[in-house]
């Protein structure tokens, strides 16, 4: 299915896991970590697009590093999440968001 619907999402961080999740660990559910996650499956899946070129040669990487600007009071913070292949929903919202 080439079309997303974030409705489940929605209802997953809203209501569904929401509180939970918060509970245990200690940060809010959002939708970027939704995002994130698909992202670095989608770089796993076809490593040619996290692919840089030295020269004549395409290098493929075998780790996914993501950037993700967030609006602060006093400009824009841009964290780099690294190997978040490796990382969970709580790993994400704790790095980018806090």
């Amino acid at each position: 299915q080439a079309a997303s619907d974030v409705r489940k999402v929605f209802s997953l961080s809203i209501e569904g896991i929401g509180e939970d999740f918060f509970k245990k660990y200690g940060v809010k559910l959002g939708f970027m970590s939704f995002f994130v996650r698909a992202a670095a499956m989608a770089l796993q899946e076809f490593p040619v697009v996290n692919s840089v070129i030295d020269g004549n040669e395409i290098v493929r990487r075998n780790y996914v590093d993501i950037s993700v600007a967030v609006a602060t009071p006093t400009g824009l913070l841009v964290p780099v999440l690294r190997n978040v292949q490796n990382m969970k929903f709580h790993d994400i919202e704790n790095v980018s968001f806090v």
